[in-house]
């Protein structure tokens, strides 16, 4: 320290009291000062910086030969990184604001300052421009460097929205020729891709703001010139001024679009890999050195019930049956030497404490860095294991059965039948072994469907079941039911089909002489209730003829006599209203014992559609009937009736009010709910503006009998629309007393 150089001065000044008093005080501070020299004019300062070197240099911008701020350029042109420090009697902040954005490093009014503050701007300056000679420095450095990787070095003046960037990496990284070298913030934030835009603009505002860290980091993806799309990690670091405001940032931007689609493809090629093992119906896992799981797939909740951590570091054969432990230990040695192995079936317990048959393969690894181990696929094969071990079963059984079992093998010739084949069909066994079924049991004319059907059933693995017409030897006909069943290999070829085909000629005699009985048995039915209909009519007729009839002609007699007679015509015609309300009354008695019956008879769903097609042969409207689920046999006869008397309303109201073309009635039973509705495409009405009239007070009644809800919904030209809901467990056990 005792051997540092003091400072070199330089104060260019024409007022010799100021001269003075700026050289008294900079003596006066702690600085290290070697030499102040002074001049009056800005002509013999610039002669000066030419031939002379300073630490600093004090400028007073006004000058004889000066102009002011626009001196301060040309200065620090003749060296530019020399210090200057404005030194003025004006005291105008915005002056010295744009002093310094000029590239000045701090500014001092004329008799407002102490030596401390003196002191402290020198200081401030000196080492400002020289940190800032550092940075320029550190930015050539980072354009050679940036010349030869995707980096682009950026210095963003906060004060005059200014950024500079190193052009070529700029070129690089947004593919174009033109670019300047000093541009603006807006210029850079056009670049950044529209969705990421506001975030990141955002997090630098944050960054500027918080008094915190003064790095930020951010990566977003840019829209190139040529259209296409990059991604940037950016990094910055803030420099604020003695109050903490931030007036420059200085970063870096690094193109890192082929490791983000490097990353993003891994991502894609893990999550492939991913879908394929959870999705697999066949369990993955790895096994080390010593034998033990080191990765289980998903599958394992599946198949097993275990998740996968579980076998982490647990041997195989903890979960394997004693009795297969040893060969499959054998088959797993033979792994260390050979790429492929295939594992005899062997039993695992799973989670439930079950076991299940498992196949596997096992495939050596371990030279792979990546897996470094022995990989296992396994499927569960119990299913299949228990029906072949079944169909050995069935197949010592066969011998003794009364079914007719064979078997063929590939190419669907005939391997081996039992005796009841041969007692059927009257073949020997010389007389089928070798030979396609179909070349002797199906007639000289079989139908190439049938065949079509079966192969094709067969050949996906289905059993085939099925009435087949089948000749004995002799020719005699036979009905045979045909059962036939795919056996598969542990490649998945077919390896053979196994047949049973029972005779059943007896059985379809007695059901179709069961059947003709039946049929019979409804003729005579369909007889008594002719003749109970007819019976029925005369009775209906002779209830018009002796009761209807007689009450209207003695309606017509009181009629005509009050027509006569002035004096007692209204004692007429109150006896003319009588017989006719009693007349209405008697045919209203006979209709409703006509109706009841036939609803009975046909069923709900029928006798709406014989009212629908009534009513449109008469009004020009078509009613369209649905029902979904609906079984009224389940349903009292009362219940049905009411159904039926309310649609009958509802229908009658379309009619005479909504002028509607179209009506929809739908019947159904929904989860325990029996839904009933009436929609009509008419004029409608506004519901809380018009009160229900005597037809939907009737129709409410009706279903509040039976415990259930209505719902009408209107507006006016919208139609309307009359919903039922009943609850059909009540309507199963309840039983009204009248209807």
């Amino acid at each position: 320290m005792k051997n540092q150089p003091g400072k070199k001065i330089l104060i260019i000044e024409d007022n010799a009291g100021d001269q003075l008093l700026l050289h008294e005080n900079l003596k006066s501070t702690g600085l290290l000062i070697g030499e102040i020299i002074m001049v009056e004019s800005l002509e013999e300062g610039k002669a000066l910086i030419k031939i002379k070197e300073f630490d600093l240099l004090f400028l007073d911008l006004f000058l004889p030969d000066s102009e002011g701020l626009s001196s301060l350029p040309d200065l620090i042109k003749l060296n530019p990184k020399l210090p200057i420090i404005i030194y003025s009697g004006l005291s105008d902040t915005q002056m010295a604001l744009h002093a310094i954005t000029l590239g000045a490093q701090d500014f001092l009014i004329k008799g407002d300052y102490s030596n401390s503050l003196l002191e402290k701007t020198v200081r401030y300056s000196i080492e400002r421009k020289s940190n800032l000679e550092a940075l320029e420095q550190s930015i050539e450095r980072y354009n050679l460097v940036s010349k030869a990787t995707h980096d682009m070095v950026w210095d963003w003046n906060l004060i005059s929205n200014e950024v500079y960037r190193n052009t070529d990496a700029w070129k690089k990284m947004f593919k174009t020729k033109e670019v300047r070298e000093v541009g603006t913030i807006e210029e850079w934030a056009e670049k950044i891709h529209p969705e990421d835009r506001a975030i990141v603009e955002q997090a630098i505002e944050d960054a500027i703001k918080t008094h915190g860290p003064e790095l930020f980091e951010a990566e977003f993806r840019i829209v190139r010139d040529d259209g296409s799309i990059g991604y940037i990690e950016d990094r910055g670091y803030i420099i604020r001024n003695d109050e903490g405001k931030a007036i420059r940032i200085i970063g870096a931007s690094q193109d890192i679009t082929e490791r983000k689609i490097a990353e993003q493809k891994v991502a894609i090629s893990e999550q492939r890999f991913k879908s394929l093992v959870q999705n697999s119906a066949d369990l993955l896992a790895i096994l080390n050195a010593e034998g033990n799981y080191i990765y289980v797939s998903p599958s394992s909740k599946i198949i097993l019930g275990y998740e996968p951590d579980f076998f982490t570091g647990k041997s195989p054969f903890s979960f394997m049956h004693a009795d297969d432990v040893e060969r499959t230990m054998a088959t797993l040695m033979k792994a260390g030497s050979q790429p492929f192995v295939k594992v005899p079936l062997f039993r695992f317990k799973n989670a439930s404490g079950d076991w299940r048959w498992i196949e596997s393969t096992f495939s050596n690894r371990m030279n792979d860095p990546v897996i470094n181990g022995i990989v296992v696929n396994s499927k569960d094969v119990t299913e299949r294991k228990i029906a072949d071990d079944e169909i050995e079963k069935l197949s010592m059984v066969a011998r003794n059965t009364l079914s007719g079992v064979f078997i063929l093998d590939a190419n669907r010739k005939i391997q081996w039948v039992n005796n009841a084949f041969t007692t059927i069909t009257e073949y020997s066994l010389e007389d089928v072994i070798g030979k396609n079924p179909r070349e002797f049991l199906y007639g000289k004319n079989p139908d190439p469907a049938i065949f079509s059907e079966v192969k094709k059933l067969t050949t996906k693995g289905h059993t085939y079941e099925g009435e087949r017409l089948n000749y004995t030897k002799s020719g005699k006909p036979i009905r045979v039911w045909l059962q036939l069943q795919t056996l598969y290999n542990n490649k998945g070829e077919v390896k053979q089909y196994f047949g049973v085909q029972t005779d059943i000629t007896h059985q379809i005699e007695l059901e179709e002489k069961v059947e003709m009985e039946k049929i019979i048995k409804q003729k005579q039915i369909t007889d008594a209730v002719y003749s109970a209909q007819e019976s029925e009519r005369s009775e209906m007729g002779r209830e018009m003829h002796d009761n209807i009839n007689q009450l209207l002609g003695a309606t017509l007699l009181y009629i005509n006599m009050a027509k006569k007679n002035n004096d007692e015509r209204d004692s007429f015609l109150i006896n003319a209203s009588t017989y006719t309300m009693s007349a209405i009354e008697e045919i209203r008695k006979l209709s409703k014992t006509l109706i009841t019956p036939l609803i009975k008879e046909k069923g709900l769903i029928d006798s709406v559609k014989d009212l629908a097609e009534d009513m449109m042969l008469v009004h020009p409207i078509q009613i369209l009937i649905t029902a979904n689920n609906f079984i009224d046999d389940e349903l009292s006869d009362k219940f049905i009736l009411n159904i039926f008397r309310i649609i009958q309303e509802q229908i009658n109201n379309i009619i005479k009010h909504a002028q509607a073309k179209k009506v929809h009635i739908n019947i159904e039973d929904n989860s325990g709910k029996l839904l009933i509705s009436v929609t009509d495409d008419g004029v409608g009405f506004d519901t809380s503006k018009r009160k229900n009239g005597v037809g939907i007070t009737n129709i409410k009644s009706r279903c509040e009998l039976f415990n259930g809800t209505l719902l009408l919904l209107s507006k006016p030209d919208e139609g309307t629309k009359l919903s039922l809901s009943f609850n059909k467990k009540e309507l199963l056990i309840y039983n009204p007393v009248a209807v």
